[in-house]
């Protein structure tokens, strides 16, 4: 196999990968965005009317955690 055929097909592998496992971290972090979003609700009191505050805290909580 020619080398250029080999990066070729390195180079496509690489970009499928990453599409792949880019689309499982989305899909994590919808998880962990839902959860968030059902434990202010249940901590509500089943409320639909989040508070600046709640999504505040949400938003620090995330910072802390993906740094």
């Amino acid at each position: 196999m020619p080398n250029q055929l080999i990066n070729k097909n390195i180079k496509h592998k690489l970009i499928n990968f990453r599409g792949r496992i880019l689309k499982q971290i989305d899909t994590k972090i919808a998880i962990v965005y839902w959860y968030f979003g059902n434990v202010i609700y249940k901590r509500s009191n089943n409320s639909t009317k989040f508070s600046l505050l709640n999504i505040k805290r949400m938003h620090r909580f995330y910072e802390q955690e993906t740094i």
